[in-house]
Parts: C-alpha cells; structure tokens; sequence
C-alpha cells in the first residue's frame, strides 16, 4: 500500500525528489495540519536509514523530539549530544515535531547539526509555517503540504465509511486534511451533529440558542467547549451561507424544499454573501476568542 496515497501529489512528487539526491540536506516540513506531515517525515526518515517504518522507534539512529509545548534549550542539547557517531548506518535523522514554536535563540543552536560538515546528520522539522531564520531555510529543502483535491478526498472519506451526505461539509470544515480525520473523528461527529441543528433553525435568533450564548457560563456553551480548532466553528457557521451560493449557481438544486430549510427561509443570496465575506475576515485573526466567536453570530442574525 502507498503510505503517501493520501498526502497531496504534489507533494508526494517533492517528497521523491527529495530522497532522490545523493547527500540529501536538512528538510523542512510545512502546511495545516492534518496534511500529513508526521507521517511524510517517518516514511521520508526509514527510507534514509533503509528501514521498515514499523522498525523506525528501535532505530539507535533516530531521533525524535516532540515538546507538548515550546521547543525549549534542553530538547537542543539532547540532539547535539546524540549527534557525534553513527550506531549502525552512515547518517542520523532527527525529527522536530512542532517546529514552528521554536525561538530564533533555538533555532540558532539548531545550525550545528545542519552545518555538519559530514553530512551524516540530517534534521526534519515538522511546522504549520515556514517561519524559520535564513540561515535554517538556506540549508534545508522545504516540502509544502497542501490539501487533497475533492476526488481524492472523496475517495479517503469513502474509505473511512463516512456517510457520503456529509463528504461536503467535511471538505468545508477540515480544508480537505485527511489525516485531521483520523485525529479527531470524535470531535468531527460533534460537528456534524451541531450541523444537522442549524438546518432546523426557523428563526434567524435560533443560533444564539443552538450554540448556548445567551446564558453567561452556560456548560454548553460550543465554543469554550471545543476551543482546539477554532477556525472549525468558524467554517460551521459558514458553510448553510456557502452551501447556499454554491446550490444558487448550479441548476436544478434550488428546489422548493431547499428554500423552506435553513438557511434560504431567512436570508437572500446577497445576505449570504457578505456572511462569507466577514466569516473570511474572522479567519485571518492572529488568536479567536468566545467573543469573536459571539461577534460573529450576532452578524449572521442582524444581516440585512
């Protein structure tokens, strides 16, 4: 089985390439999560080592570092200190997940392994940006990670046995990332459930109610409750607006059922369209709050 079949091909082109060169350098890995990036950096470090990737944990060549938060001095340290001799092979390979919380302090005692002159250790860094100095980026390839095309996303969820009425809304909330699926399947069907809500909804004041706002400390409240992905509630609350525009442009899906539910029964076309507009300018906040998220309903509710 093709253990990329589900990274972007794309992306899967660069990957080859990448294990193509005789004295491959250091490699940054970027993109949302959910793409597959942890997944690229094991297969692309057995295939360095000339392992299987179920034998990669026992290899005494490889390194991984995985901080629950930032990447601090002491996580440096220890691949320095492992650096120096080769166990069994002609190279190491050092894997930093979450690489994009590294401080340029850190970043800069990471140059010791990628100005080996040997060559022998190779360092993979797993980010959600390509934010790094110009001294890592100018001794790195860079992999970018970009999400399925709807056919072969399809085909993913078809896999999972996810029911095929909700393969739309899943493309909108996720951004077509596979592996985030995988991730958080749990998590999904509480979107999906939250959904299927919206389309029962006969006043516009009903959102309040659906996602608890109205109450100060209310348990229920959705977005305290599911702060992870905040750019997930974010495309909830979007995606009736963009399912609209989307059925208002292709023919024979505007039927009389359609307009008695959620949301054709209260808005129009144009109303749906400046939701869109603000719902884009709420993804492009550095950090989302409850707030924001509040802002953000009572715009749909008010849109005149």
């Amino acid at each position: 089985m093709n253990e990329l079949a589900y990274i972007n091909k794309d992306t899967q082109e660069q990957i080859n390439n990448y294990l193509s060169l005789k004295e491959p350098p250091g490699l940054i890995l970027y993109g949302l999560p959910g793409l597959g990036k942890s997944k690229a950096a094991r297969y692309i470090a057995a295939k360095l080592l000339g392992c299987d990737g179920t034998e990669l944990n026992r290899h005494p060549d490889y390194y991984e570092i995985l901080s629950e938060g930032a990447l601090r001095a002491e996580h440096v340290d220890l691949l320095l200190d492992s650096s120096h001799r080769c166990s069994i092979g002609i190279r190491k390979v050092f894997v930093v997940y979450n690489a994009h919380t590294i401080t340029r302090m850190i970043q800069n005692r990471l140059l010791k392994l990628l100005e080996d002159r040997g060559k022998k250790n190779i360092l993979i860094l797993i980010s959600s940006g390509n934010m790094f100095l110009d001294t890592i980026r100018s001794r790195c390839n860079t992999i970018s990670f970009h999400p399925l095309n709807h056919v072969d996303m399809d085909h993913f969820l078809g896999m999972k046995e996810i029911p095929e009425n909700s393969w739309q809304f899943i493309h909108f909330l996720t951004d077509n990332a596979p592996y985030i699926i995988e991730n958080e399947y749990a998590n999904l069907q509480i979107y999906l459930k939250k959904y299927n809500q919206m389309q029962s909804i006969s006043m516009r004041e009903d959102l309040y109610k659906i996602f608890h706002v109205l109450v100060e400390k209310d348990p229920n409240e959705f977005f305290s409750a599911n702060t992870k992905h905040p750019e997930w509630n974010i495309h909830l609350v979007l995606f009736p607006f963009y399912e609209m525009m989307m059925n208002e442009f292709k023919s024979g899906e505007n039927s009389g059922n359609l307009r008695t539910a959620f949301p054709y029964s209260l808005y129009e076309i144009e109303q749906a369209f400046c939701i869109l507009e603000e719902g884009r300018k709420h993804l492009t906040f550095t950090s989302y709050t409850k707030n924001d998220f509040f802002n953000l309903l009572r715009f749909i509710v008010e849109a005149v």
